[in-house]
């Protein structure tokens, strides 16, 4: 029965809302969905399926259900660890580590939420957008973590000779902040 309701819900989500991308009535099912269980396994479904465009419109709408109903993050946090590899494209990245952003740090194996991060933040091919929020989830865990302090300023060091104005942006005030820490 609830792979029925997922399905159904799908088609209805495409019709009504990725089809049109039409965010104004995203952001009001965002706020009053109804079974926001239910609407979150359907989003979840469209994310995983790599149907371009839906993959990435689904993602954005998931992200803003996520902001609306921030308890429900961490229940995504290992399903998106799963399969953010098959991703084929940038929306998907950026608005999952948007959700991943929001979940609980308790929540986070340390190491593999660096390592995963980590990889993002110096791949030139992912999109600026997408490597700003994975540094973000790498400054988070160098703040647990302040061994990794070191590599990570350095790491920055480098994106910083060959950024875009924005990622160039980021790294400063994010080294910035880390001067500040430290006194």
């Amino acid at each position: 029965m609830r792979i029925a309701e997922i399905e159904d819900l799908r088609g209805s989500i495409r019709l009504l809302y990725l089809d049109n991308f039409d965010t104004s009535s995203m952001n009001r099912m965002a706020k009053n969905p109804g079974n926001v269980d239910l609407l979150i396994e359907a989003l979840w479904a469209e994310v995983i399926a790599n149907i371009y465009p839906y993959q990435w419109r689904a993602a954005w709408f998931l992200e803003h259900v996520i902001a609306v109903h921030p308890h429900k993050a961490d229940e995504l946090l290992q399903p998106i660890l799963d399969v953010m590899a098959g991703f084929n494209h940038e929306g998907q990245y950026r608005h999952c580590l948007k959700i991943i952003l929001l979940t609980s740090q308790d929540a986070w194996d340390l190491g593999l939420m660096y390592d995963l991060a980590y990889t993002i933040m110096m791949d030139e091919k992912h999109a600026p957008a997408v490597r700003v929020h994975a540094m973000e989830i790498v400054s988070q865990v160098v703040k647990k973590e302040p061994d990794l302090n070191y590599e990570f300023v350095e790491s920055l060091r480098f994106i910083y000779q060959n950024s875009t104005a924005g990622l160039k942006s980021r790294i400063n005030r994010i080294l910035a902040t880390k001067k500040k820490e430290r006194g």
